[in-house]
């Protein structure tokens, strides 16, 4: 009875969300045009490193840019878990990320801790004209880490090879990149929307408690404002410029925005999103 109870509780409560996130998505619609913003096809000619902290970023953020770069895209798996992770956390993420990549075609190199070492290596080796990344606007601080990593990463690079300038590429996770600041996207028409988190949700079973259906209405609201059904979009900009960004974003404390107490609400993080935005990335 007990357990039937709280079923009922926990549905009940997970309908009243994906109404809340319906309303809130159907207000935050927007009429603004990203008329700066280029898509990223143009660019599928060159060579891009993706960088994934967390098994599943590369599906949240990057599932289009896997599929338009093909072959001239590889992926570095950092192995982050996050606070307290479950046992065995790091073999199951593991093998969903292998499953993930078997559907996407990804390669990916997975890290063995030495990080900063091992990603040098990596970009010395391959010089990908692209490296990206998740966005610097973020809640989640293993996010900005992998920030911090890369950049010390391609310092170490630039001793050997001093003419090594790589675009920075950010992709969305959680916090959306909003109109302003989109300049490059992937759109996706209902059906490649539909199945690409058919994927997320075959493939990241241990992630089942993550709230999708919010990430779905922010790609909504992100190729509305493309004239597609959907989008995936990026920021790009030159490893210099997005080095100025990063060290203001680390020197601030991007905490003290409180990015994670708005994320649930899709249309306060969007405006959150905007206005730490235009503190760091202009």
């Amino acid at each position: 009875m007990k357990k039937t109870l709280k079923k009922s509780i926990h549905y009940s409560r997970d309908i009243q969300k994906k109404v809340k996130w319906f309303v809130e998505y159907k207000n935050s619609k927007t009429k603004q045009i990203a008329q700066q913003a280029v898509d990223l096809q143009l660019l599928t000619s060159k060579k891009v490193l993706m960088l994934v902290p967390h098994a599943d970023d590369e599906l949240i953020g990057g599932s289009q840019l896997i599929k338009s770069f093909g072959s001239n895209l590889s992926a570095f798996y950092f192995g982050f878990l996050g606070p307290n992770p479950p046992e065995n956390s790091a073999q199951i993420r593991l093998s969903e990320l292998k499953s993930s990549s078997e559907k996407l075609k990804l390669r990916f190199r997975a890290s063995t801790g030495r990080h900063i070492e091992e990603l040098s290596e990596l970009i010395a080796d391959t010089k990908p004209e692209i490296i990206a990344l998740p966005f610097l606007i973020d809640w989640q601080p293993e996010h900005l880490q992998s920030g911090i990593i890369l950049d010390r990463a391609i310092l170490e690079v630039q001793h050997q090879f001093p003419s090594y300038q790589p675009q920075i590429c950010m992709y969305q996770i959680s916090v959306p990149i909003t109109e302003k600041f989109i300049t490059h996207y992937l759109p996706m028409s209902k059906a490649e929307h539909s199945s690409k988190w058919k994927v997320f949700h075959d493939v990241y079973t241990s992630q089942s408690y993550i709230p999708s259906l919010r990430f779905i209405f922010q790609e909504r609201i992100s190729g509305q404002c493309l004239g597609h059904y959907a989008a995936e979009v990026f920021a790009l900009s030159s490893f210099t410029e997005w080095r100025t960004r990063l060290r203001k974003v680390v020197e601030y404390d991007i905490k003290k925005f409180r990015l994670d107490k708005k994320i649930g609400n899709i249309k306060h993080i969007r405006k959150a999103s905007q206005r730490v935005s235009e503190e760091f990335l202009v």
